[in-house]
C-alpha cells in the first residue's frame, strides 16, 4: 500500500490488529493475477468425486492458473460436496470461499437433506425465534460440508402476484415481515460464524419479468422504493449482514440511465455503499443470466460491474474471458489497482473472520450433524404453523363412507413432490382413485376426469404450481383449469390444496376450501395429511 493511503476494513468482519496487518501483507505480496482472481467466483455442480472428471479439471485450472478466490456450488451429493471442497482447498495457500444457494436449506441443492419449507411458509408463521433457529441450522450444516456463504435470505417483497421468480421464495409482501425474517436470518448466521447474503438488491418483487430471461424494470418512485423494497435491506444492514447480492434490475428512480443495478455505479456505490453505509461484501447475481448477457458481452459486463463497485463477479459465463478482461482493464489503467485492492481486502477480511486460515476444509465425519432431529423438528413446526385455509364452506373432515378420489394438478411432468403426496393419500385414506393431470394431458381427456368427479362424494385436489428459473409466468393448461372449475361447480365435497403459489388459485371464481401451504416440501405435505385426518387445527384467513 502507498504511504498515507487510507485502508478501509469492513466493519461487518471485526478483526484484531494482527489479522488486519496480515491481510495488508498478503495484499502487498499478491501479484495482479492473484488480486484479480480473488474477485472471481465461478460455479459448478458437484456431480463428481474424482480428479479425472472434466469439471474437476476445469475448476482445478481456475484455481491454479487464474487464482479463483472461491466457487459457488450448484447441485450435488453430500459426499461430493465434502470431497470437492476439501480437495480444492488443498490446492491454494489463500483459502477458497465456497458459497451455495441454500435458501430453504441444503436440500435445495443436495438430494437427501432435510427439506425445509419455502420462505413464504416461514413468513406465514412470522416467528422471529423460529426463523433464527432455522437459519442457524442451515448455516451450521453448510459449514460442516465446507460451504461458508449462503446466498440467502431473499429480501424481495412478493408485490406482483404473477412475479415469475420471487413468489414463495419471498417471506411476504409486507416489508415489516420480510425485515423481521431477514434480521433473524442474519442473526442466526452471525451466531454460527457464517456469511448470509441479502438478495436481490434493491428488490426484485415489483416486476412480472424473470431476470434469468430478460431485464426486469422496477417502475416505482424513489419514495416507494426506500419505504418498501429497500426497507428489509436497510434493516439487514443495520443487523450486520455480511454480504449483499445485487440483482439484474433496471430501477429508473435510482439510476435514470437505465443501467441494470449490477452495472450501475449510482446504485451499487451511490445507494448501497454511500447512502446505506454498507461496507461488507457485494456480490453480483450470476452474470450469465439473460438480463445481462442479452445486452452486454462478458468482457463489458465484467468491467462495468467492478467499476460500479461490486467485489465478487459471480458465474460470468466464461471465467477465463472475465479474468482476462479485468486483468487487462487494470493494466491499461481503465480500472485502478487501488479499486481492486479495496475488494480484495474485503474478501480476505471475510476469509479471516470465518477462520478459514485455521480450519478451512469440510469435516470428514458429519454423522449426526446434518439431517439432525432438530432440523426435522424445525421443519415440522414451520410447515404445521404455516398452513392456512380460505373460504371454508363445509366440514373439512374427510367422510368415512362414499367414494373419494384424489386428482392432482401439476405444472410439469409428475415429479418427486407429486409422487410423495399421492403415496401419502394411498397410505392414509381409502382413496378410490389417485392420479395427476400434468401439463402434457390434452383437453380431450376431460371426459375421463369428469366421470371420476361425477361418481365421487369427496375430492382432494393437490395443485403443484411453482416458480422456476427460466420458466416464465405460472399458468395452468386449459384442461387443468377446466378440471378445477368443474369440481368447484360440481356440488361435491372438495378440498383444494395449493402446494406452492398461493395467489393463482385464489383468483379463480367461486373457489372454496382452499388450503394454503406456501410450499411443496415433504413436511408441508405431511402437515396437510395431519390436517385432513383431524389431527391439526389451522387458521382461517380472508
Amino acid at each position: 500500500m502507498r504511504k498515507n493511503e487510507v485502508i478501509k476494513f469492513p466493519s461487518v468482519f471485526p478483526l484484531d490488529p494482527r489479522s488486519r496487518n496480515k491481510i495488508l501483507r498478503e495484499v502487498e505480496n499478491m501479484n495482479l493475477r492473484q488480486l484479480v482472481g480473488q474477485m472471481l467466483m465461478p460455479g459448478f455442480s458437484a456431480n463428481f468425486n474424482n480428479e479425472s472428471h472434466e469439471t474437476f479439471k476445469r475448476v482445478k485450472r481456475l484455481v491454479q492458473k487464474f487464482s479463483a478466490g472461491g466457487f459457488v456450488i450448484f447441485q450435488g451429493s453430500l459426499v461430493n460436496y465434502q470431497w470437492v471442497t476439501r480437495k480444492l482447498q488443498g490446492m491454494t495457500g489463500i483459502p477458497l470461499l465456497f458459497a451455495a444457494d441454500f435458501e430453504r436449506g441444503l436440500a435445495m441443492r443436495i438430494e437427501g437433506m432435510t427439506q425445509f419449507p419455502h420462505n413464504m411458509a416461514l413468513g406465514s408463521v412470522n416467528d422471529i425465534n423460529l426463523a433464527r433457529k432455522f437459519a442457524r441450522i442451515v448455516a451450521r450444516e453448510g459449514l460442516e460440508i465446507g460451504v461458508h456463504q449462503n446466498y440467502a435470505p431473499v429480501l424481495d417483497l412478493q408485490e406482483v402476484n404473477d412475479n415469475p421468480i420471487v413468489n414463495i421464495r419471498s417471506f411476504s409482501r409486507e416489508p415489516a415481515i420480510v425485515s423481521h425474517m431477514g434480521k433473524a436470518f442474519v442473526d442466526g448466521y452471525r451466531k454460527e460464524r457464517a456469511i448470509a447474503t441479502a438478495k436481490h438488491f434493491p428488490g426484485h418483487g415489483a416486476t412480472d419479468t424473470d431476470s434469468h430471461r430478460d431485464i426486469p424494470v422496477i417502475a416505482k418512485s424513489t419514495e416507494k422504493i426506500f419505504s418498501e423494497d429497500l426497507l428489509p435491506f436497510i434493516n439487514a444492514i443495520r443487523a450486520g449482514v455480511h454480504s449483499v447480492m445485487v440483482g439484474h434490475l433496471v430501477v429508473p428512480a435510482l439510476d435514470p440511465s437505465n443501467l441494470p443495478a449490477t452495472l450501475s455505479p449510482r446504485i451499487v456505490t451511490g445507494v448501497l455503499r454511500d447512502e446505506l453505509k454498507f461496507d461488507g461484501l457485494i456480490v453480483t447475481d450470476a452474470m450469465n443470466m439473460q438480463a445481462i448477457c442479452n445486452y452486454h458481452s462478458i468482457k463489458e459486463a465484467t468491467i462495468m460491474t467492478v467499476k460500479a463497485g461490486t467485489d465478487i463477479v459471480l458465474v460470468s459465463g466464461d471465467d477465463e474471458i472475465s479474468f482476462n478482461s479485468l486483468y487487462e482493464a487494470v493494466r491499461s489503467g481503465e480500472i485502478s489497482l487501488s479499486r481492486i485492492k479495496e475488494s480484495v481486502i474485503r474478501i480476505l477480511s471475510a476469509k479471516h473472520w470465518l477462520g478459514l486460515y485455521q480450519m478451512k476444509t469440510a469435516k470428514k465425519d458429519i454423522a449426526g450433524t446434518v439431517n439432525s432431529r432438530e432440523a426435522e423438528r424445525i421443519s415440522e413446526e414451520i410447515a404445521s404453523r404455516a398452513l392456512k385455509i380460505k373460504n371454508t364452506s363445509v366440514s373439512l373432515t374427510l367422510p368415512e363412507s362414499g367414494k373419494m378420489g384424489c386428482i392432482g394438478i401439476s405444472d410439469k411432468v409428475e415429479g418427486q413432490q407429486e409422487i410423495y403426496f399421492h403415496e401419502l393419500i394411498n397410505n392414509h385414506f381409502n382413496s378410490d382413485f389417485n392420479f395427476v393431470v400434468n401439463n402434457r394431458w390434452h383437453l380431450s381427456e376431460f371426459e375421463r376426469v369428469r366421470q371420476e368427479i361425477d361418481n365421487s362424494a369427496t375430492l382432494i385436489l393437490p395443485v403443484f404450481l411453482r416458480i422456476r428459473s427460466y420458466q416464465g409466468k405460472l399458468k395452468l393448461t386449459a384442461l387443468q383449469q377446466a378440471v378445477i372449475e368443474y369440481v368447484i361447480n360440481s356440488g361435491k365435497n372438495y378440498i383444494i390444496i395449493a402446494f406452492g403459489d398461493p395467489y393463482y388459485l385464489s383468483g379463480i371464481k367461486g373457489i372454496k376450501n382452499l388450503v394454503l401451504t406456501y410450499s411443496d416440501s415433504y413436511y408441508s405435505q405431511n402437515a396437510v395429511i395431519n390436517f385432513l385426518k383431524g389431527k391439526l387445527s389451522i387458521q382461517e384467513i380472508k
